[in-house]
């Protein structure tokens, strides 16, 4: 990483979330490009013993939220607004990796790519998703004015 302490402040940030309970890592994070791994266990499997859909879309979801995080103005937040994930590959162990790049950065949304792979390099998802930039005035829990 481009500064050891990012995956450390992303674990800071993530605690007692729904990204926690993942064990997801990031490896890199600078403007417009985040890469990170997630260890495959038995409790993110579903019942044939493949890593979860909904695990893999969070994971790349997680990611590009770290993405899109870096690139936010001072009191900025952020939402998904839309997601579309193509499975191509089933995973049963190892680590998946995960590498989200942004497409589009506009004023009020941005769109990036998560593309998803095993530890053979065989791509296991992509993903594409769209968020949509919060100003500190339209962010959750902001005083009324």
């Amino acid at each position: 990483m481009d500064h050891p302490d990012q995956n450390e402040r992303f674990q800071r940030r993530i605690k007692g979330t729904f990204s926690e309970l993942l064990g997801m890592r990031l490896l890199e994070l600078k403007p417009g490009y985040v890469r990170g791994e997630l260890p495959v266990r038995d409790s993110l499997k579903q019942p044939y013993g493949f890593l979860h859909g909904g695990a893999i879309a969070t994971f790349a979801d997680s990611l590009v939220a770290a993405g899109t995080g870096r690139l936010l103005a001072p009191g900025q937040t952020m939402t998904t607004i839309e997601f579309k994930v193509n499975f191509m590959a089933p995973v049963k162990d190892g680590t998946v990796r995960g590498e989200a790049t942004v497409l589009h950065q506009g004023r009020r949304t941005m769109v990036w790519e998560v593309r998803l792979t095993d530890a053979g390099n065989r791509l296991v998802a992509l993903m594409t998703t769209a968020v949509m930039i919060l100003a500190p005035q339209d962010a959750p829990g902001a005083p009324p004015a």
